[in-house]
This record gives structure tokens, sequence and C-alpha cells, in this order.
């Protein structure tokens, strides 16, 4: 039978909801090392090099009209070294990887993260950029900057949480850059729960029912926010544990 709530009381119980959602993602990072190399132009003849370029042509091919930009236009920073607990405990074994953050002059509001393993090949990863503002979520966010998650992807999905630790990457990005949790992103190919899982709202009231009244799996989540609450959970487990280091106010 559908859960009898009100719609009056129903707001605090999304929020309630979605705060209890990030507190229980496990903490699958058993070591965190700072990177011991600082920011390097992609260089056509490495081989790393070349895996991450191939994926970020994907997205800049439908920015614009523009010329796509050289390999050696982007920089690219280890941010650390982790090591990531398996899902299976039993069957799994942990996971070295090193997290990498490019940029590009020509695209300044655009951000890569990368989870690179030490056979230089991707293991995860993602790409957002900067808005001033999104009328999309007005209601949401009124005026204030936005993170949009355009891409995420993780090719280890079954045995390693890799996707849950680019979102904190970019959630801890986002304090950094002034938009201090306020992320977006468009749920396609039935991921609405996988969003929904690590705090993400949907826009829409009755896609919000199908995820957590009727806990519909397999359901898009069309446009998705982090709630308030949800961006009070992520802000502690960044505490906890950060992948970025010590806090920095943009432009310093």
């Amino acid at each position: 039978m559908r859960n009898a709530l009100t719609r009056m009381n129903f707001s605090h119980v999304n929020e309630r909801h979605l705060a209890c959602q990030v507190k229980q993602l496990p903490q699958n990072i058993l070591t965190c090392l700072p990177g011991t190399d600082g920011s390097r132009r992609l260089e056509l003849c490495e081989p790393l090099a070349k895996n991450m370029y191939e994926i970020i042509l994907h997205p800049l091919k439908h920015h614009d009209h523009s010329p796509l930009p050289p390999q050696n236009h982007f920089d690219y920073t280890p941010i650390n070294q982790l090591t990531i607990a398996p899902k299976h405990q039993a069957t799994g074994s942990p996971l070295n990887l090193t997290l990498y953050h490019i940029r590009s002059q020509q695209f300044p509001n655009m951000h890569y993260y990368f989870l690179i393993t030490p056979e230089q090949t991707v293991a995860a990863h993602a790409h957002f950029n900067v808005l001033d503002q999104s009328e999309c979520l007005a209601c949401a966010y009124g005026t204030e900057s936005v993170i949009v998650l355009n891409a995420i992807e993780s090719r280890m999905q079954g045995d390693y949480s890799l996707g849950t630790i680019l979102i904190q990457a970019i959630f801890e990005q986002s304090q950094i850059l002034g938009c201090e949790g306020r992320i977006c992103l468009y749920s396609a190919r039935k991921s609405g729960r996988f969003y929904f899982k690590l705090g993400f709202m949907p826009l829409q009231q009755t896609i919000f029912d199908q995820l957590f009244l009727e806990n519909q799996q397999d359901i898009d989540g069309d446009l998705m926010f982090l709630s308030p609450s949800a961006i009070d959970a992520w802000a502690e487990r960044a505490r906890q544990r950060p992948l970025l280091g010590p806090r920095k106010k943009p432009g310093s």
C-alpha cells in the first residue's frame, strides 16, 4: 500500500531520507596519500595521456563549434594516491588508484577527474563544469553558482564503488570553487536509483515517489540535485576523510 504521507511533511521526510542515505555510504577509502608530482601538460607520447585525452575529446566535440584543443593544452595534476576497499571483502582485493584533476585554459569552467590504475589505465572518470546560475534549478538553488555533472563512468562498477569517490571529489571541488555543494545532473540510462542513493533529489515529485515510496529500481531520475540535508551530510563525510586537502577560497 502506498505510504500515506501528507504533502505538508513530505519535504521534511525527503530531506531526512536523503541525508541518511549519504551517511550510510560505506567508507571505502583505506588510505589516501598526497600526490608526489605537480601539474604537467598532457604529452602525446605518454600512454596515460592518450587514454585520458580520448575520453576528454568526447564532450568537447559537442561543446560548441570551436576547434578542438590539442592534447598539450591540458594540464593534469595527480591529487592523491588511494587504496580502495572492494565491495565484496571475501572475494575482492584492495585497489591502488591515483586521482587526477585535469583542466584546460581554453575551457576554464570545465573540469575532469580520473581514477587511474598502476597500469596507467582509466578505472573511472567524471566530467563537470561550473555555471554562474541555473534557471532550471532556481527553485532549489536560486541564483547561486552550480556544478553541473555531465558524465560519470566507472569501469569497475561491480567490484569497487568508484562513483562514490568521484562524487566526493566533485563535492569538495564545489566547495573550493564557491558552489558549496550545489551539484546537479541529468539522470538517464536508468541511473536514477544510483544517484538517489548518493543523496540526489529528483526535481519532479512523481519521480521521487517512484524512487522512495514505490522503491523502483530501473528508472530515469531526470534532473536531479543535492538537497541541503544531503549537502550537509557530504560535507561531514568530506571532513572525516578529505580527498582534496585543506580548503582554499576561490582565487587564493
